[in-house]
């Protein structure tokens, strides 16, 4: 009986030091991974942008008219959801109300 108590501290011991280092280490992981998220993000922005110069689609305007609006960032990294969402879910909305009217 006394080994199998033994056994239980020194798993408890060893649980509570692999939680207290995994605790630690936790917020550094995150930002790591906020880190990577955020410049792969860059990265398929950038490429879009580039694809968008080789078709020959981007403006060119000054005035501000033909600029995309950057998405605001909220304090975790991640971004808001844009407006394009809603529209694209209403488009196909109302195209199922049209096929169902057919």
């Amino acid at each position: 009986m006394d080994r199998l108590r033994q056994r239980f501290s020194q798993y408890r011991k060893r649980h509570y030091d692999c939680q207290n280092k995994y605790a630690q280490s936790l917020p550094a992981v995150q930002d790591i991974e906020r880190q990577e998220a955020l410049n792969l993000h860059k990265r398929a922005l950038d490429s879009r942008n580039r694809m968008m110069n080789m078709n020959g689609k981007a403006s060119k305007q000054h005035d501000g008219e033909g600029k995309v609006e950057q998405q605001q960032q909220t304090p975790n990294g991640l971004e808001k959801p844009t407006n394009a969402i809603y529209q694209i879910r209403e488009q196909i909305l109302l195209k199922r109300e049209n096929s169902n009217k057919i």
